[in-house]
């Protein structure tokens, strides 16, 4: 009689694969969660100072802010027939369009003293690093 060994993988073991496996995901997929966050916030703070960059040399080459409806001459309606808030920026090649900004983020731009500053809409993100995603983080957009 001779005697056969069974190759393969018992319940045991695939089941310790499983519960690994399952424990590896726990821990990576936060991680992603917030890289998705952070580009968000990276993205919103990059086309914040783009957009004031932009205002001030519109600013130091026409004497004056662009003004909050486009309507300046020169500014042209958009495809839909609205004017846009942006068209003398894009009009005057200081950029290539109007920004888009992240999800949860708004535009204030004051055409009369050029500030432009960001808000933060809720759920928040974290945005100072503290860890936790709530109303301060609202405070530090407002700093930027």
């Amino acid at each position: 009689m001779t005697r056969r060994t069974r190759t393969g993988f018992t319940l045991i073991e695939i089941l310790i694969v499983v519960v690994i496996l399952g424990i590896l995901a726990a821990v990576v997929i936060p991680q992603f969660t917030n890289a998705a966050d952070d580009a968000s916030v990276s993205s919103a703070r990059t086309q914040l100072q783009t957009m004031r960059s932009q205002i001030e040399l519109y600013r130091a080459q026409n004497g004056s802010y662009p003004t909050a409806d486009g309507s300046a001459a020169g500014s042209d309606a958009d495809s839909n027939g609205s004017q846009d808030q942006w068209d003398d920026l894009v009009a005057g090649s200081y950029m290539r369009s109007s920004p888009t900004w992240p999800n949860l983020f708004s535009e204030n731009y004051n055409a009369t003293t050029g500030d432009f500053t960001l808000t933060l809409g809720t759920p928040f993100y974290d945005v100072n690093g503290d860890g936790t995603a709530n109303s301060t983080d609202a405070t530090a957009v407002a700093n930027w």
